[in-house]
């Protein structure tokens, strides 16, 4: 259970690259709900809040809403290369562009 939660942790985290947070709460919300649900057909006794991306400030960031949108519409895949308890939800790689041009990256 620890595992699958820090894997939820890695792919938010690898989301988080570009420069964390969210600046649409839509997308954000939209975003936590997109990966709950993968993670629940991934490996569903984990537990998910749909406010995956946190608090983070990006109000020095660039949103790009395009990206936001290609992120959400985009296939989020479970990963099981590392057997039964330990899968994780890849999240589309234009997720990673939503968020750009920040002062301050993670």
């Amino acid at each position: 259970m620890r595992l699958r939660i820090a894997g939820v942790a890695l792919t938010i985290g690898l989301f988080l690259t570009a420069c964390g947070g969210h600046k649409d709460e839509k997308f954000s919300e939209k975003f936590g709900e997109v990966l709950c649900d993968a993670y629940a057909e991934c490996g569903p006794e984990v537990e998910c809040e749909t406010n995956a991306l946190g608090d983070f400030d990006v109000s020095d960031c660039e949103y790009d809403k395009d990206a936001a949108k290609e992120c959400l519409d985009g296939e989020f895949v479970c990963n099981s290369d590392f057997g039964d308890g330990f899968e994780y939800v890849e999240v589309p790689e234009i997720c990673s562009a939503v968020f750009t041009d920040c002062d301050d990256p993670l």
